[in-house]
């Protein structure tokens, strides 16, 4: 495999410490990434020879700690045996390797990302396109590498005019905390941490740049939640509502929308996405 097949700096073990479940969290002592069958025959050989604890990895994606790592243990990565050969948009077909799963885009080579996004994006030629901020929303690693591949991708097509974050101001989600606290009946548990109700993620105030009021669509966003019913659980009782993830932890609904701007004038954007655009 080579050194570029095996990682043991702090800083790039940090990625492997969990998967799309992100409080819970374990450092390895090591990770491998093999870039065939045959390597990872080998190395399942030579862990269970030394009697050193492993853990297989696809992309760290899952939603239930699967991918959690053994302290002191082996993690065997197994991204390198991802390639989609080729994105057939028009015919919406994707053709893969053997172990590709083109929804799981975190450990992918980035240049390949960007230039699929942008062969997308010169298709449809929008002007507003929105991804995540830098934190992914609340830390699932395929959201941290789609906002990336978004920001290289969309200025390279000159009819995207903005590029919005969604976000979530903090005074938003405390305020939403402190509702869910009152709301007889809750089924799910308020996050908690170090002993504290708080921990949903949220970004400053100050960097909330447009709201969108969506309280007519509340009905509809809730429907589309409830079609996602292996990763969110939702909850209503009357004006009431609630959703968790598959950390069984409450998360307030809201009827409001936050966006950063994060590429583009500002002008007529305060609240809506297109305004002050030419159309």
């Amino acid at each position: 495999m080579g050194d570029s097949g095996v990682l043991e700096d702090a800083l790039e073990l940090l990625t492997y410490e969990c998967d799309a479940l992100p409080h819970l969290r374990e450092s390895p002592a090591a990770v491998v990434l093999p870039s065939s069958a045959a390597d990872v025959q080998a190395i399942v050989r030579l862990c269970a020879r030394e009697g050193v604890p492993f853990v297989a990895r696809g992309h760290g994606t899952g939603l239930s700690g699967g991918a959690l790592p053994v302290a002191g243990g082996l993690v065997i990565a197994l991204s390198r045996l991802n390639r989609v050969l080729h994105v057939d948009i028009a015919n919406q077909r994707v053709l893969e390797g053997p172990f590709a799963r083109p929804r799981e885009t975190r450990l992918g080579l980035l240049d390949e990302q960007v230039d699929a996004l942008v062969e997308v994006l010169d298709q449809v030629r929008p002007q507003v396109v929105v991804s995540y901020g830098p934190d992914g929303g609340y830390g699932h690693p395929d959201h941290v590498r789609a906002h990336y591949v978004t920001m290289a991708a969309a200025p390279r097509i000159p009819e995207v005019a903005r590029v919005f974050w969604a976000v979530r101001p903090a005074s938003a989600v405390a305020d939403g905390i402190a509702a869910l606290r009152a709301t007889p009946g809750l089924p799910f548990p308020l996050p908690v941490v170090d002993g504290a109700v708080d921990g949903l993620p949220g970004v400053p105030d100050a960097e909330v740049t447009t709201s969108l009021d969506i309280s007519a669509h509340r009905g509809a966003m809730l429907e589309a939640m409830r079609a996602h019913a292996t990763q969110i659980r939702v909850w209503t009782q009357g004006p009431h509502a609630a959703y968790a993830l598959s950390d069984g932890v409450a998360r307030p609904v809201s009827d409001t929308e936050y966006f950063t701007l994060a590429h583009g004038a500002a002008t007529g954007s305060h609240d809506d996405l297109f305004g002050g655009l030419a159309q």
